[in-house]
C-alpha cells in the first residue's frame, strides 16, 4: 500500500484556467497532498485560491516574487517524503480520471521497467495512434493496461518515488524544465533500448486522460477574462503565442542542445538549483536572461 502521493499545483496570473483546472483535482476520489503556490499573481488568482477547500491542500503559499517553475516546485518538494510518490499537475488541465491515483498506481505495477510516465491529453491520441501503426514497439498492453513509451510533458506527470529519490530536483536554471528531466531520467534508465521499447524509460497512460482547459478553445471562452487580455490579465493564448515565437527565434536545435549534452553527460547531473544555494554559471544565467529578454521583447511588443 503506497503513501497519498504529493501533487504539486502552480499558477501565475491564469485565474480562467484555474478556476477550470483545480476543481477537476478535487473532484476525484483518492487521497494525496496538495502544494497549492501562487508565484505573486497580479490578478485575482490568489483570492480564488483562497477560496477553495478541501481536506487534501496541505499548503497554500503566495510568494513574494515571481520564483519561476523550477524553485516555487523545488520548495513543495522539499516536504515530499522519501516514500511518497509525486504527481507534477498544472494549471492548464483536468483531470478526467476520478480515480487517477490508483491507475497510477496500478499502471507502475504492471510497468515496473517505466521511471516515470504521464496522463495522456485527447489531442495525442491521433499522433500516438500514428506512430504505433509505424513502431508497434511503442506500444505495450498488460492486463488492459495500456502504455505508449515516448518522452513525457509535465501536465500531469506521476514519479513513483523510487524514481524521484534519484532525480531529487528540478533544474531552476535553464528554462527547459521538463526536457532537463527527461534528460536524467533516460540517463538513469540506460537509453540503450534494452526495453524493446527503443530505449524510452518513460511513456504515456493512454487510459489515464487529462484534457487541456482551453486547448482548443478561443479567447472570448475564457470563463474569467473573456476576449479582454491588458495590463496583468493575460489569458493562456496569448502566453502560448508569445512562447511559440520565442521558440521559433530560438529553433528547436538550440532548445534540444542542453537535453542533449545532459542524456550523453556531457554536462554535470548534481543540482543546479538557486533553491539549493548552489551559484548560478555565467553560461546559464546568460541562457536565462536572453529567455527573459524575448519574453519581454514579444510581450511588450503584443505580437500574435
Amino acid at each position: 500500500m503506497r503513501r497519498p502521493p504529493l501533487i504539486t499545483f502552480l499558477t501565475y496570473e491564469r485565474l480562467g484556467n484555474t478556476v477550470a483546472s483545480l476543481p477537476s483535482l478535487l473532484d476525484t476520489k483518492d487521497d494525496f497532498e496538495l502544494y497549492i503556490m501562487d508565484n505573486n499573481s497580479k490578478d485575482d488568482t490568489w483570492g480564488y485560491l483562497q477560496s477553495v477547500k478541501d481536506p487534501r491542500i496541505k499548503v497554500k503559499e503566495k510568494f513574494d516574487q515571481n520564483m519561476g517553475v523550477g524553485h516555487a516546485l523545488n520548495w513543495a518538494l522539499s516536504h515530499r517524503l522519501k516514500d511518497q510518490d509525486f504527481i507534477n499537475f498544472e494549471y492548464d488541465f483536468k483531470i478526467i480520471n476520478k480515480n487517477f491515483i490508483q491507475d497510477f498506481h496500478d499502471i507502475h505495477k504492471e510497468f515496473p521497467d517505466l521511471l516515470a510516465f504521464s496522463a495522456t491529453a485527447p489531442t495525442q491520441m491521433e499522433r500516438i495512434k500514428k506512430t504505433i501503426a509505424e513502431q508497434p514497439n511503442r506500444f505495450c498492453e498488460r492486463n488492459g493496461k495500456r502504455i505508449y513509451y515516448d518522452t513525457i510533458m509535465g501536465f500531469c506527470s506521476y514519479f513513483p518515488y523510487e524514481t524521484w529519490n534519484q532525480l531529487m530536483y528540478y533544474d531552476e536554471i535553464n528554462c527547459l524544465l521538463d526536457m532537463e528531466l527527461q534528460a536524467r531520467i533516460e540517463v538513469m534508465g540506460g537509453i540503450a533500448g534494452k526495453n524493446g521499447n527503443l530505449g524510452f524509460s518513460t511513456g504515456y497512460a493512454m487510459d489515464i486522460t487529462a484534457d487541456h482547459t482551453l486547448d482548443s478553445a478561443h479567447c472570448n471562452e475564457c470563463p474569467v477574462h473573456k476576449n479582454i487580455c491588458s495590463g496583468d490579465q493575460k489569458c493562456i493564448q496569448h502566453y502560448k503565442r508569445i512562447m511559440s515565437n520565442i521558440t521559433n527565434k530560438l529553433g528547436f536545435k538550440e532548445l534540444h542542445r542542453i537535453t542533449d549534452a545532459r542524456m550523453h553527460k556531457g554536462m554535470s547531473l548534481e543540482c543546479n538549483s538557486i533553491f539549493s544555494g548552489k551559484p548560478m554559471s555565467q553560461e546559464d544565467k546568460k541562457s536565462s536572461e536572453y529567455i527573459l529578454q524575448l519574453f519581454k521583447e514579444f510581450t511588450e511588443r503584443g505580437n500574435d
